[in-house]
Protein backbone atom coordinates (compact mmCIF):
# COMPACT_ATOMS: atom_id res chain seq x y z
CA UNK A 1 0.00 0.00 0.00
CA UNK A 2 1.66 3.34 -0.62
CA UNK A 3 2.12 5.84 1.32
CA UNK A 4 -1.04 8.16 -0.56
CA UNK A 5 -3.09 5.02 -0.06
CA UNK A 6 -2.40 4.55 3.39
CA UNK A 7 -3.66 8.34 3.90
CA UNK A 8 -6.91 7.66 2.36
CA UNK A 9 -7.53 4.80 4.54
CA UNK A 10 -6.77 6.32 7.67
CA UNK A 11 -8.94 9.27 6.95
CA UNK A 12 -11.72 7.15 6.11
CA UNK A 13 -11.71 5.55 9.26
CA UNK A 14 -11.88 8.24 11.05
CA UNK A 15 -8.26 8.18 12.20
CA UNK A 16 -5.13 10.89 11.89
CA UNK A 17 -1.98 10.52 11.78
CA UNK A 18 -0.49 12.14 15.14
CA UNK A 19 3.18 10.58 15.39
CA UNK A 20 4.22 14.15 14.12
CA UNK A 21 2.29 15.66 16.82
CA UNK A 22 3.97 13.19 19.30
CA UNK A 23 6.91 14.03 18.23
CA UNK A 24 6.45 17.74 18.84
CA UNK A 25 4.89 17.36 22.09
CA UNK A 26 7.65 15.39 23.20
CA UNK A 27 10.43 18.22 22.12
CA UNK A 28 8.59 21.09 23.26
CA UNK A 29 8.51 19.29 27.00
CA UNK A 30 12.48 18.44 26.77
CA UNK A 31 12.62 22.02 25.55
CA UNK A 32 10.43 23.15 28.63
CA UNK A 33 11.99 20.96 31.07
CA UNK A 34 15.89 21.89 29.93
CA UNK A 35 14.27 25.71 30.23
CA UNK A 36 13.08 24.77 34.14
CA UNK A 37 16.47 23.59 34.51
CA UNK A 38 18.48 26.37 33.33
CA UNK A 39 16.62 28.59 35.20
CA UNK A 40 17.21 27.04 38.52
CA UNK A 41 20.99 26.10 38.24
CA UNK A 42 21.19 30.36 38.01
CA UNK A 43 19.36 30.83 40.83
CA UNK A 44 20.66 31.73 44.37
CA UNK A 45 21.86 28.90 46.50
CA UNK A 46 19.28 30.11 49.07
CA UNK A 47 16.36 30.05 46.93
CA UNK A 48 17.10 26.75 45.20
CA UNK A 49 16.94 25.01 48.74
CA UNK A 50 13.61 26.97 48.92
CA UNK A 51 12.54 25.29 45.57
CA UNK A 52 13.47 22.37 46.56
CA UNK A 53 11.63 22.46 50.11
CA UNK A 54 8.48 23.46 48.24
CA UNK A 55 8.66 20.65 45.90
CA UNK A 56 9.20 17.68 47.77
CA UNK A 57 6.27 19.03 49.99
CA UNK A 58 4.19 19.68 47.17
CA UNK A 59 4.96 15.49 46.19
CA UNK A 60 4.22 14.55 49.68
CA UNK A 61 1.14 16.53 50.43
CA UNK A 62 -0.19 15.48 47.10
CA UNK A 63 0.26 11.90 48.23
CA UNK A 64 -1.24 12.39 51.41
CA UNK A 65 -3.87 13.80 50.29
CA UNK A 66 -5.08 11.60 47.65
CA UNK A 67 -3.76 8.09 49.68
CA UNK A 68 -4.38 8.91 53.36
CA UNK A 69 -6.78 9.72 56.11
CA UNK A 70 -7.00 13.56 56.90
CA UNK A 71 -5.73 13.09 60.17
CA UNK A 72 -2.67 11.93 58.76
CA UNK A 73 -2.12 15.15 56.92
CA UNK A 74 -3.43 17.36 59.86
CA UNK A 75 -0.33 15.47 61.78
CA UNK A 76 2.13 16.57 58.41
CA UNK A 77 0.95 19.91 58.92
CA UNK A 78 1.17 19.85 62.53
CA UNK A 79 -2.10 22.12 63.30
CA UNK A 80 -5.15 21.70 65.15
CA UNK A 81 -9.07 22.24 64.25
CA UNK A 82 -10.10 25.37 66.14
CA UNK A 83 -13.48 24.54 67.69
CA UNK A 84 -15.94 27.31 66.57
CA UNK A 85 -19.01 27.38 67.78
CA UNK A 86 -22.38 29.79 67.67
CA UNK A 87 -20.99 31.68 70.53
CA UNK A 88 -17.38 31.62 69.19
CA UNK A 89 -13.71 30.11 69.80
CA UNK A 90 -13.36 28.14 72.32
CA UNK A 91 -9.81 27.35 71.75
CA UNK A 92 -7.35 26.69 75.04
CA UNK A 93 -3.80 28.16 73.76
CA UNK A 94 -5.80 31.64 72.27
CA UNK A 95 -3.30 33.89 73.98
CA UNK A 96 -0.50 31.75 72.04
CA UNK A 97 -1.75 33.24 68.64
CA UNK A 98 -0.11 36.22 66.92
CA UNK A 99 -0.96 39.47 67.74
CA UNK A 100 -1.61 41.09 64.63
CA UNK A 101 -4.13 38.37 64.03
CA UNK A 102 -7.54 39.69 64.75
CA UNK A 103 -9.22 38.54 68.50
CA UNK A 104 -11.38 35.44 67.71
CA UNK A 105 -12.54 34.99 71.24
CA UNK A 106 -16.14 35.80 70.24
CA UNK A 107 -16.23 35.27 66.70
CA UNK A 108 -18.21 32.76 64.77
CA UNK A 109 -16.38 30.94 61.88
CA UNK A 110 -17.85 33.20 59.01
CA UNK A 111 -17.53 36.64 61.31
CA UNK A 112 -13.62 35.72 62.07
CA UNK A 113 -13.30 35.33 57.82
CA UNK A 114 -13.83 38.57 57.51
CA UNK A 115 -11.62 39.93 59.33
CA UNK A 116 -9.30 38.88 56.48
CA UNK A 117 -7.88 40.60 53.50
CA UNK A 118 -7.47 39.06 50.37
CA UNK A 119 -3.85 40.88 48.81
CA UNK A 120 -1.82 39.93 45.42
CA UNK A 121 1.85 38.71 46.23
CA UNK A 122 3.79 41.80 46.11
CA UNK A 123 1.34 43.23 48.96
CA UNK A 124 2.09 40.64 51.36
CA UNK A 125 3.71 42.59 54.19
CA UNK A 126 6.12 40.01 55.78
CA UNK A 127 8.85 38.61 53.57
CA UNK A 128 9.29 35.36 54.22
CA UNK A 129 5.75 34.59 54.52
CA UNK A 130 5.91 36.32 50.73
CA UNK A 131 8.93 34.18 49.56
CA UNK A 132 7.04 30.89 50.51
CA UNK A 133 4.20 32.02 49.12
CA UNK A 134 6.14 32.81 45.87
CA UNK A 135 7.72 29.34 45.63
CA UNK A 136 4.62 27.33 46.16
CA UNK A 137 2.61 29.35 43.20
CA UNK A 138 5.75 28.54 40.93
CA UNK A 139 6.49 25.18 41.87
CA UNK A 140 2.71 23.96 41.70
CA UNK A 141 2.73 25.83 37.96
CA UNK A 142 5.63 23.32 36.53
CA UNK A 143 4.88 19.99 38.59
CA UNK A 144 3.22 16.71 36.26
CA UNK A 145 0.32 16.15 38.88
CA UNK A 146 -2.71 18.22 39.91
CA UNK A 147 -1.44 20.94 42.89
CA UNK A 148 -4.89 21.02 44.18
CA UNK A 149 -5.03 24.53 46.71
CA UNK A 150 -5.20 21.85 49.46
CA UNK A 151 -2.16 20.82 48.15
CA UNK A 152 -0.65 24.36 48.26
CA UNK A 153 -2.13 25.25 51.41
CA UNK A 154 -1.18 22.03 53.04
CA UNK A 155 2.50 22.96 51.97
CA UNK A 156 2.01 26.33 53.19
CA UNK A 157 1.59 25.45 56.71
CA UNK A 158 3.91 23.22 56.83
CA UNK A 159 6.63 25.85 55.84
CA UNK A 160 5.32 28.36 57.52
CA UNK A 161 5.68 26.73 60.86
CA UNK A 162 9.03 25.30 60.20
CA UNK A 163 9.53 29.07 60.14
CA UNK A 164 7.54 29.69 63.31
CA UNK A 165 4.94 32.08 61.34
CA UNK A 166 1.44 31.84 62.51
CA UNK A 167 -1.08 30.87 60.28
CA UNK A 168 -4.44 29.46 59.56
CA UNK A 169 -5.81 26.68 56.89
CA UNK A 170 -9.97 27.40 56.27
CA UNK A 171 -11.46 25.00 54.28
CA UNK A 172 -14.90 26.44 52.96
CA UNK A 173 -17.87 25.30 50.15
CA UNK A 174 -19.87 27.35 47.84
CA UNK A 175 -22.81 25.61 45.58
CA UNK A 176 -22.01 25.09 41.72
CA UNK A 177 -24.29 26.20 39.00
CA UNK A 178 -25.17 22.57 38.19
CA UNK A 179 -25.81 21.77 41.55
CA UNK A 180 -23.03 20.38 43.85
CA UNK A 181 -20.54 21.70 46.23
CA UNK A 182 -17.00 23.03 45.20
CA UNK A 183 -14.60 22.54 47.79
CA UNK A 184 -11.93 24.98 48.54
CA UNK A 185 -8.91 26.01 50.68
CA UNK A 186 -6.78 29.28 51.29
CA UNK A 187 -4.67 30.30 53.84
CA UNK A 188 -3.95 33.49 56.04
CA UNK A 189 -1.18 34.89 57.60
CA UNK A 190 -1.51 38.01 60.03
CA UNK A 191 -4.48 39.71 58.54
CA UNK A 192 -4.33 38.44 54.89
CA UNK A 193 -5.02 35.61 52.56
CA UNK A 194 -1.82 34.82 51.35
CA UNK A 195 -2.58 31.79 49.25
CA UNK A 196 -6.06 30.50 47.59
CA UNK A 197 -7.93 34.33 47.56
CA UNK A 198 -10.21 35.04 44.88
CA UNK A 199 -14.43 35.23 45.81
CA UNK A 200 -13.80 33.79 48.52
CA UNK A 201 -16.92 36.03 50.18
CA UNK A 202 -18.89 33.07 47.91
CA UNK A 203 -17.42 30.23 50.04
CA UNK A 204 -18.48 29.57 52.99
CA UNK A 205 -16.10 28.04 55.54
CA UNK A 206 -16.43 24.74 57.48
CA UNK A 207 -13.53 24.40 59.41
CA UNK A 208 -10.08 26.85 60.20
CA UNK A 209 -7.22 24.84 61.26
CA UNK A 210 -4.02 26.63 63.24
Amino acid sequence: MTSDQDKVRREASGTRDISGTRETRKTSQKTSIRSLIGRYRRKPAEERRLLRETLLLNASTRFAILFLPFRVLRRMMGVQELNIREKGVQEPNIRDMDVQEPNIRDMGIRELALNFREVSLSEIEDASVRQVATAILSVSRHVPWNATCLVQGASAMIMLKRRGIPAMLWLGVRMKDGGGMAPHAWVTSGRQVILGGGELDTYTPVAVFR
